[in-house]
Formats: structure tokens, C-alpha cells, sequence
């Protein structure tokens, strides 16, 4: 059967908004793609309906997502909403995403502030992960971005880097 997010169309945002009192998981593949609009309002509107859902019913999307702005964006819902069973493999997700040379800079801005809320609401004390992750982080301080270059430095504190201060 067919739901009515089957035929592809725009949508209203505060339809979206609509989906976060009345959450519908036949929606989920349109959020999807809502979360990659480049309209943040848009993007904003469809994670928030996606955290309205069930975590089982879109966990695993989220941690497949290859489109930057949904991946981003879904991952944000995983760590909002999800348990800290997630939080090893919303790391994992984050890190293979951010190993891609082509992210901009808000993109990048955005990936390390959810990298960062992994930490802060799942407390991930693996000692190899937090290594990892700051090794792969140093390359990419300092940055131009003066937003990129703050969420990189708290992070980078935060995990421990002896790199960071010299920059």
C-alpha cells in the first residue's frame, strides 16, 4: 500500500511540523530526504518528526546514511533520542562521515557538535575511541571557519589532544 509521502512532492514545513504531534512512520523515507534539504529550517523540522518516532523503527537508517546533511541530521536525532546502547556506533558513523574532503565547513561545524553531544548525554569513556577520534579531528585544526575552529577545540580538549594548544 501506498502512503501519501509515496508521491513525491514538496512539503509545507509546518506539515512537517504537524508530524510532531501526530508522528506517522510512513513518513520516515520522506524525513529522510527532508533532512537533506538545504533549507536548515526544513532539516530542523524533519528531525524533530523523526525523534517523534519509534528509535528501533529508524535507528539503523540513521547509522547508514550516506548523504552528509541526513546523515548529520540523523545522527542528531539518534543521540537526542536514542539510548547509550547507540553511542559506539553513532561514533562510528560520525567518524566515517568525517573522513569525506567534501564537507563545507557548516557541515563540518555541525558533524563535530553532534560527535561532541555523543560524549556529553552517552559519556563514551573507551580510551582508543576518544584517541582515535582526536587524531582524526587535529588535521583538520585549525580551520579558516572561526565556528569550525570553536567546536573543534572544545572537542578536541575534551578528548584529550596535546595538539590542540600549539595552533
Amino acid at each position: 500500500t501506498l502512503s501519501p509521502y509515496d508521491i513525491v512532492q514538496p512539503m509545507h514545513r509546518r506539515a512537517i511540523e504537524g508530524l510532531h504531534v501526530a508522528p506517522d512512520p510512513t513518513a520516515l523515507l520522506y524525513l529522510f530526504d527532508e533532512m537533506n534539504s538545504p533549507d536548515r529550517h526544513m532539516r530542523f523540522a524533519a528531525r524533530v518528526a523523526i525523534e517523534h518516532l519509534p528509535v528501533e523503527v529508524w535507528a539503523e537508517k540513521a547509522l547508514g546514511e550516506n548523504r552528509p546533511d541526513a546523515a548529520i541530521e540523523s545522527l542528531l536525532a539518534l543521540v537526542r533520542a536514542g539510548d547509550d546502547s547507540y553511542a559506539e556506533r553513532e561514533l562510528a558513523a560520525g567518524r566515517r562521515l568525517n573522513g569525506r574532503k567534501n564537507l563545507s565547513s557548516r557541515q563540518r561545524t555541525d558533524l563535530t557538535r553532534v560527535l561532541g553531544l555523543v560524549f556529553i548525554r552517552h559519556g563514551v569513556n573507551d580510551a582508543k575511541i576518544r584517541a582515535a577520534l582526536a587524531g582524526e579531528l587535529e588535521p583538520h585544526f585549525p580551520a579558516t571557519d572561526r565556528d569550525l575552529n570553536h567546536e573543534l577545540c572544545r572537542l578536541l580538549v575534551y578528548l584529550g589532544s596535546q595538539k590542540v594548544v600549539a595552533p
